[in-house]
């Protein structure tokens, strides 16, 4: 089974997540984390998992005026940015999503709070991968960065144990088509 993460970060943190739940789906055969600006949506189709992960912004999934504002305004401590002001971000990628039939899984990152607070840009991209046709593997996951915009102690492990977690869900859908 191939296994896909596609990842929108700014300051690093979500491509952090994105290689641990690669890493944790490894048990079940090949997978990979990209960016999302190397991402192809053409060649999903194939796939026996597709995960989608981004940086919860305004609410949701990042606007070209969101994702330019936290490059030009970083918080205080922030690291720097690993991404251009100026790329697509995951609300693109999914706009240009083909219908797919494999299964999926949403994963954000936000501060910790209530969510009604913070929003959560993986509600977004699960709701999106459904109009899709993408089978969505319980519910979305939400990772938690510091107001400084560094991973909170714990989460590399919790996004690791999360990506084996959604390799067995896998499996047993599978298991259940036969």
């Amino acid at each position: 089974m191939r296994t896909l993460v596609v990842y929108e970060s700014i300051y690093g943190n979500t491509r952090q997540l994105a290689e641990a739940i690669a890493d944790g789906c490894r048990q079940a055969g090949d997978a990979s984390a990209i960016r999302l600006a190397e991402a192809n949506p053409g060649s999903f189709a194939d796939l026996g998992l597709l995960v989608l992960g981004a940086p919860t912004h305004a609410w949701g999934l990042s606007r070209a005026g969101t994702r330019k504002a936290a490059v030009a305004n970083p918080a205080k401590g922030s690291p720097p940015a690993e991404a251009a002001a100026d790329q697509p971000g995951m609300r693109e990628l999914l706009a240009e999503l083909p219908r797919l039939e494999c299964p999926g899984a949403a994963f954000d990152t936000r501060l910790k709070a209530p969510g009604w607070l913070t929003g959560h840009a993986a509600h977004g991209i699960a709701h999106r991968l459904r109009q899709h046709g993408v089978q969505v593997l319980g519910r979305p996951e939400s990772f938690f960065v510091t107001k400084q915009n560094q991973l909170r102690a714990g989460e590399l492990e919790r996004a690791r144990a999360w990506g084996v977690e959604l390799t067995e869900r896998r499996a047993r859908l599978a298991g259940s088509h036969h």
